[in-house]
Parts: C-alpha cells; sequence; structure tokens
C-alpha cells in the first residue's frame, strides 16, 4: 500500500465532549506489581469494579501466565496456571465483567511471541476464575491474532489479525449463551500491509481507535475508523512514536503512549518520507531495534489529551518506555506497564487522579 498521511483531525468535536469528571492536574501512582516477574507482555486490564487487575507474569524466562491481583498489589492468584501455552492480552469485559478476553499460544506447536508481536497467537475467552476457557478464533500458525479490545457494552471485540499476511483490523460481535462463548461472524475492517495495531472503541461504540504507519515507514500515529462510512481520521501527527491509545469510558479523555518528549536519533527515519508498503515484515525488528537499543532508540511517556485534541498532557517523566495501558470504568484511573531496557525489569503501575468531583 502507498503512504498516506492523512491531515489531523480530533476524535470528538470540541462542542461534543462529555462534562470532564476530573480536573486531571492532581493524581498519585502506585506499584501493582514490580521486578524481574514482571512480563514485558501486552495485556494488563482492571475489574469493572475496580478492585482488581488481571497482569501478566513471568513463570519461566519464557512463559508467561495470567495473575489475578488487587489493585494494591496484594493477594496474587494465578487464573491460567494448569493451562498450557504462554497466556497474556488480558482485557476485561465491560459491565458484567464476567469474562476475560486474552491471547494463548496453546493450540500451536512451535509458536513464538505474545500478544504484543509473534507467530501462533489465538484469542481466548474465561471467566474471572480461569474456568471455562474457551478458543475464539482459528488460524494458522505463521499467523497471530492480538490485541483484541472489548466495545463499551461488551457486545464486540476488536482485534489485529495476519492470517491474510496483512495486518487486519477485524471486529466481530462476541456471544456467550447457553452453548458457550463464541465470536459471530467476523467483519474485515483494514486490510493492507502497513501496520495496523487494535486499541478499542469509541465511547458510542461507532469508530475504532487503533495505530498506523500509513503516514510513512515506521511513523506511528494514533487513527481512528468509522465502522459505518470507512472514513479514517489521524488523531497525532508526531514524527516520533504514538501508540497504545485508549479513551476513557466517559469519552473525555485519550491515554498513549509517546516518544515526543526525548525523541532519538531513529526519529529522523520516520519522517513519512519512506513508504510504509514493507511494514508487515519490517514493525516486529523495528520495535525491538526502537525500544530495546538506548540511547539510539526510544523512550516513551504516558500521555493524554481531550478527545478533541486539546490539553496534551505528559503524565510521566521517567526516561522509561511506558507501554500497554487502561482505563478504569469510572474514568479516574489507568493501569499501565513501564519498563526500565537497560535493567530489564518492569512494573505495572496504577496512575489515580487526586482532583475528581
Amino acid at each position: 500500500m502507498p503512504g498516506q498521511a492523512l491531515p489531523q483531525l480530533p476524535l470528538t468535536p470540541t462542542p461534543l465532549l462529555p462534562h470532564a469528571q476530573c480536573g486531571y492536574k492532581h493524581f498519585h501512582v502506585n506499584d501493582i506489581a514490580t521486578g524481574a516477574s514482571v512480563s514485558t507482555a501486552d495485556g494488563i486490564t482492571l475489574s469493572p469494579d475496580g478492585t482488581k487487575a488481571v497482569i501478566p507474569l513471568l513463570v519461566s524466562t519464557a512463559r508467561t501466565q495470567l495473575y489475578s491481583v488487587d489493585t494494591d498489589g496484594t493477594n496474587p492468584t494465578c487464573i491460567t496456571c494448569g493451562q498450557p501455552g504462554n497466556n497474556d492480552g488480558a482485557r476485561w469485559r465491560p459491565g458484567s465483567g464476567d469474562t476475560i478476553l486474552f491471547v494463548s499460544t496453546r493450540d500451536h506447536a512451535n509458536a513464538i511471541g505474545g500478544d504484543g508481536a509473534g507467530i501462533g497467537q489465538e484469542l481466548y475467552a474465561m471467566r474471572p476464575d480461569g474456568s471455562q476457557a474457551t478458543r475464539l478464533t482459528f488460524s494458522n500458525l505463521w499467523a497471530t491474532n492480538y490485541h483484541a479490545n472489548w466495545s463499551p457494552d461488551g457486545r464486540r471485540i476488536v482485534w489485529g489479525r495476519t492470517q491474510a499476511r496483512t495486518w487486519d483490523v477485524m471486529v466481530a460481535d462476541f456471544i456467550s449463551d447457553d452453548s458457550g462463548m463464541r465470536l459471530g461472524p467476523p467483519r474485515r475492517v483494514v486490510h493492507d500491509t502497513t501496520w495496523w495495531e487494535t486499541h478499542g472503541f469509541s465511547a458510542d461504540g461507532t469508530s475504532i481507535i487503533t495505530t498506523n504507519t500509513r503516514a510513512g515507514f515506521l511513523s506511528t500515529d494514533i487513527y481512528s475508523i468509522d465502522l459505518l462510512t470507512g472514513f479514517r481520521k489521524r488523531l497525532t501527527s508526531n514524527m516520533t512514536w504514538d501508540e497504545h491509545a485508549h479513551l476513557s469510558p466517559d469519552g473525555r479523555k485519550l491515554a498513549w503512549i509517546s516518544s515526543r518528549y526525548r525523541p532519538a536519533a531513529v526519529a529522523a527515519l520516520n519522517d513519512g518520507s519512506l513508504s510504509p508498503v514493507y511494514d508487515f515484515l519490517w514493525i516486529v525488528p523495528g520495535i525491538f531495534f526502537e525500544f530495546d537499543n538506548p540511547p539510539a532508540g526510544y523512550t516513551t511517556e504516558l500521555t493524554m489529551a481531550d478527545a478533541d485534541g486539546t490539553n496534551l498532557q505528559q503524565l510521566t517523566n521517567d526516561n522509561q518506555v511506558v507501554a500497554d495501558n487502561e482505563w478504569s470504568s469510572d474514568s479516574r484511573r489507568v493501569i499501565y506497564r513501564q519498563s526500565d531496557v537497560p535493567s530489564g525489569t518492569s512494573r505495572i503501575r496504577l496512575l489515580t487522579f487526586d482532583d475528581c468531583k
């Protein structure tokens, strides 16, 4: 696919922004988990009632399992131990909270990687205690299904798939009835060779939020796609790395990770002048180079703005790599993973806004 630098537009026009619940100026951060056992896999999530988190922890050098833990870091319980495969990519279903989506390699021998990248990953669903684990997607070993996220009403999911040897964006209904859990017929929203990573839905469920490199080779920006018309908006246009954008459930704030604060020399390659046509092959090694090789690569900070693009805020300032994140159901907290690449340690952190009504 040719490069296409769309103009930057807001996700939500200013007059349509919901009332702000918080001042977003005062907050505190506590660690839920820290140290070498914290996996760098994507997929951290909060329960709808805000009392628990599900996080990926290493149980061996190359094996990740999902743990339920109180949001103060106490009472860790492994909910996928005893199940096969590498398990990560957790997302708790909004509303009822009766289901957790996750990613696993259990049905593919020789699978590599996890929710962030790899081959042989499929989507699964289970109950919050780890029971009734059910396979939802069926792809070849060389493909992956990853970054599944729920719609606000918990009735649909969006995810990325490489079964067609492209970065496809898929949407499907989630069905849970007397016959079990499954997906309805999937709809392919995007089909091209630039890199698409899926991050969720708009507050009204009419659009999906993604990362894409269509503006140029490894030039990652945040986009939204209208599910009815297919119209695409480019929400950020910084020449450095913007990724992992998630909208607060109330629709007011967009949180994502950005390298704009300490752009490294590698950013000079990402000015949009190089075609993204080969990103299907290059994005994974590109990510490893850019984030695993300081000071040549990037560091990223948790960043936030109103959904109309105003009030940009840098929430962290640690010169590390902030990655996956998710809002709490009340739109007052953000759970995120932060990694110190030189030391090889990571931590799961919870940011809580203190100036809320």
